[in-house]
């Protein structure tokens, strides 16, 4: 009986590994560049959401795809990770924090959302801005803690002429405000390039 269920287990494991390799989770050799280490996490933790993977088999299946430099981090974190937690299993949200205080320190976040409370739309198009907004916003949580406070922050943003045009819309939100100010920017781009051709004439 005993035999069996040890076969069983070991096939579920075998089965589980199986389907996360098919979904090409990324290597990991170690970084200089944060925003490569949070890629990183972000896309073995949408595997794991796919695969309905259990905690136990998170930090199994994760850490196999750890290379070099950062394989040699792992052996030396995982005995500290386990003496202070005094446990058998390390779970997943203590290995990302680990994880990230070694590749994505604390004033890298800082820098981010600096750049986020700064952040202008200048010479990007309102496409590039939203994509920016919101890869930084996420930096500064409390500054966006809501629909309002989201939406008057990339207003505030948006080039003079285009935050002109959306500032007469009452309603507040957030989709509909970028949505808006790109029909704006290509309304002001149509009247640019009249002018131009008009002047031409």
């Amino acid at each position: 009986m005993q035999e069996r269920l040890e076969r069983q287990q070991k096939g579920k494991k075998d089965s589980d590994y199986e389907r996360f390799i098919k979904l090409t989770p990324p290597e990991f050799s170690g970084t200089t560049k944060p925003e490569e280490a949070e890629g990183w996490v972000r896309r073995m933790e949408s595997i794991f959401a796919v695969m309905g993977t259990v905690e136990d088999q998170k930090i199994n299946l994760a850490t196999f795809m750890l290379k070099n430099k950062a394989s040699y981090w792992w052996d030396t974190t995982k005995h500290l990770l386990l003496t202070l937690g005094e446990k058998e299993m390390i779970f997943w949200n203590p290995f990302v924090k680990a994880f990230y205080e070694k590749y994505s320190p604390p004033i890298y976040k800082k820098e981010k959302e600096r750049e986020f409370i700064l952040l202008k739309q200048d010479k990007m198009s309102v496409a590039d801005y939203e994509v920016k907004f919101t890869a930084l916003s996420r930096f500064a949580p409390k500054l966006v803690q809501n629909e309002e406070e989201k939406y008057t922050k990339f207003q505030d943003g948006l080039e003079a002429v285009i935050k002109f045009r959306v500032s007469v819309f009452e309603e507040i939100n957030y989709n509909r405000l970028v949505n808006k100010a790109m029909i704006a920017e290509r309304d002001v781009k149509e009247l640019q390039k009249k002018k131009g051709t008009i002047q031409k004439k």
